[in-house]
């Protein structure tokens, strides 16, 4: 309950900061962002601490070592293949954790079961290397991301985001992020995990997705600041992983439970092997998979998409 004021409370001044040139005029009100993983920075011409607002993200490194975040961000304009593609080429030649690749857009981007992933210039298309050597439960990653996305896009434009399992961020039953966690193993062994994030800021939507997707632009009415978001977004993404690292399992899956928009709806799931699961999702279980009462009995879905969400009767 604590954590859930403060964002209430920072949440009032970023969005207030947002409308005036990034300056935020509370000091404790800063304290709170930047203990969240938000970019504070003090400024001379506000006179008080402000969040860096920037769409260039060429810019981004720049901000998060401003707050002392130990991100090496690697920026390409356009990428022929996806951000997982060229991460996966930099953690095979030993990228460190925290290598940041982010693809201004992407020619073949790609998402989930191997399906294309739309990524045209104005969006945010990004992939991050994490080595989970200290991390039990690897498979939260995943959920800890959306959790992440989902707060920050509370925090810096007051957006009401829900979590559909097991990785998508909607706003109005609408996509506006998707999230793919890919571990590769070696020797039996979770070697590193490629987590890619990909997010509709100020890009368009071709029209046949404008009915199951939309834009931050087209939410709040306006142009979105991209690397003020990305940097908003590592910054949240690493206070909330070094969490997993201790232990805090228990705060990660309770966060994601009060952001789902699939918990108590009857839902059809369909799994990789393409069998259907009808029921109602009842809970998460302590490794993130999907726990739904069928008629007959508890299902745990590991894998699978949920493609119909109705309320339960």
């Amino acid at each position: 309950m604590l954590m859930k004021r403060c964002i209430e409370v920072a949440m009032r001044s970023l969005i207030n900061a947002l409308t005036k040139n990034g300056c935020i005029h509370e000091n404790s009100d800063a304290e709170k962002l930047l203990f969240m993983g938000i970019p504070i920075i003090y400024s001379n011409v506000c006179r008080s601490y402000m969040i860096p607002l920037s769409d260039d993200l060429t810019e981004t490194q720049s901000i998060v070592k401003s707050i002392g975040l130990d991100f090496k961000i690697k920026y390409l304009e356009k990428c022929d293949v996806s951000s997982q593609d060229i991460a996966k080429k930099e953690a095979d030649e030993g990228a460190p954790e925290g290598t940041v690749i982010v693809c201004g857009s992407m020619k073949v981007g790609r998402g989930r079961f191997g399906r294309k992933w739309y990524a045209p210039p104005g969006g945010l298309w990004f992939t991050t290397i994490i080595r989970p050597w200290r991390v039990e439960k690897p498979s939260l990653i995943s959920l800890m991301s959306g959790v992440a996305v989902a707060e920050v896009l509370k925090l810096l434009l007051g957006i009401e985001a829900g979590l559909k399992w097991p990785n998508d961020v909607v706003v109005a039953g609408r996509k506006v992020a998707g999230i793919l966690a890919e571990g590769v193993a070696e020797g039996g062994a979770l070697k590193y995990i490629l987590l890619g994030i990909g997010v509709n800021v100020n890009n368009k939507l071709p029209e046949e997705l404008s009915e199951i997707a939309t834009t931050l632009k087209s939410v709040v009415g306006r142009d979105v600041p991209r690397a003020t978001l990305l940097a908003a977004m590592l910054g949240r993404l690493w206070r909330l992983y070094r969490m997993l690292e201790e232990g805090n399992y228990a705060d990660i899956l309770r966060r994601w439970k009060d952001l789902s928009v699939v918990l108590g709806k009857y839902i059809e799931v369909k799994l990789v092997g393409e069998e259907i699961v009808k029921g109602v999702a009842i809970d998460i279980d302590s490794v993130g998979r999907l726990i739904v009462a069928t008629p007959h009995r508890l299902v745990a879905v590991d894998a699978g998409e949920v493609t119909s969400l109705r309320l339960s009767s």
